[in-house]
Formats: structure tokens, sequence, C-alpha cells
């Protein structure tokens, strides 16, 4: 019988559980919306699944970022977004493949819940990567007594925790204007980290 991998994911629910404690629980963005049809029209394609909450809440997970401003106002999201899409769509077509399918490189149940775990791991790092969370701190040079701006943010280890990892000068704070908190060190500092992080990414899959 050609069984469908999802059946393998069904069967381990702890796998599926953890996954709900990372779907959104507040209103959905405009462009988890246009997600959710997305989503629609991938489960129409799969009716055997269509009643199934395990099957439906991974696809959510997959495809709803729940990012906390719109990505797609910074233009220089575009390669990161793009990446994200990919993983996206990777993800979701592994998962909908049959075991016939995977057998070449999947010997054991455990092949399947270990590459499931990467997807995870890498659709939450690309996501950090478009909308992360980071923090401007100010450092005092003990030579040339300038204060210097530092942005710091966070990665997802490899076991699915958010570790501080990456830190990148901007620049002295009185070039600055507002310091820490005004909009130019915010921009510069934001668009430095996602450079110092995507170069990290790619170390790593591509």
């Amino acid at each position: 019988m050609n069984f469908e991998l999802l059946d393998i994911l069904v069967a381990g629910s702890m796998t599926m559980k953890s996954l709900i404690l990372l779907l959104p629980t507040h209103t959905l963005s405009d462009n988890d919306v246009n997600a959710k049809l997305n989503i629609d029209k991938i489960m129409a394609k799969h009716p055997n699944y269509l009643k199934n909450h395990e099957i439906n809440n991974l696809v959510n997970f997959i495809f709803i970022d729940n990012f906390k401003t719109d990505p797609h106002l910074n233009p220089n999201n575009l390669d990161y977004l793009f990446e994200l899409k990919v993983v996206k769509e990777t993800f979701s077509a592994y998962c909908f493949k049959s075991l016939d399918e995977i057998k070449e490189n999947h010997q054991f149940v455990s092949d399947v819940y270990s590459r499931i775990g990467a997807y995870v791991i890498q659709l939450l790092r690309i996501r950090s990567i478009v909308d992360p969370e980071y923090k401007i701190s100010v450092n005092s040079h003990n030579v040339s007594n300038y204060d210097y701006l530092i942005v710091k943010s966070y990665w997802i280890n490899d076991e699915g925790k958010k570790e501080r990892k990456f830190s990148k000068l901007i620049g002295r704070s009185d070039e600055f204007p507002g310091g820490k908190m005004g909009e130019k060190a915010q921009e510069v500092g934001l668009t430095k980290i996602q450079e110092v992080m995507f170069a990290h990414y790619k170390e790593i899959y591509v």
C-alpha cells in the first residue's frame, strides 16, 4: 500500500502538538489571510486530510508567518522573502510525498521526524531574518571616549531555542540623530543585522 508520509506524522501526535504552540493566536494580518487562501488551495488537493486537525495545524504552521510588521514594506527584504517562499514550498511538498518517493533517503520512521524537525528549524530561522528581534545598545570606547551603537539579535539554535548570537557595529552615536532610538539608527541597525544573519544562514543551507 502506498502510504502518505503524513500518515506517519499524524501518528506522532506530539510533533503536531508542539507545532500548535507556535501558531498565531491573534487576528491574522493581511499577508497571513492571503496565506490562508493558499493553504485552502493546498488542502483541496488532498481531500483525505481536509478534516484532519493535525495536518491542518502543520500546514498552517508552514504558511502563516505571524510577523509583527509587514515585511513587504521593507525593500531590503526581497532576497529574504524569496528564500522564505522557497523553504515553505519545499517543506510543504515534502509533507505530501508518499513513502515510496522518499524511501531512498529514509530507512526508519525516525528519519522522517528528523527531516521534519530540520525543516521546522530552517523555517524559524529564515523567519527570524525577515522579521528579526533585535536591540541597539550604546558602548563607550575607553580610548577615543566616543559612544558607539551596536545592534544585537537572536538566532534559533539546533534545539529550536532562541539564543543571543549576532552583533554588529552600526557607528558612532553622534552620527545618528536621536541616538539608538532614532529612525536612522533603527533602519541601519536592522539592515546590518539582517545581512549578518543571512550570511550565517547561507553558510548552513546554501
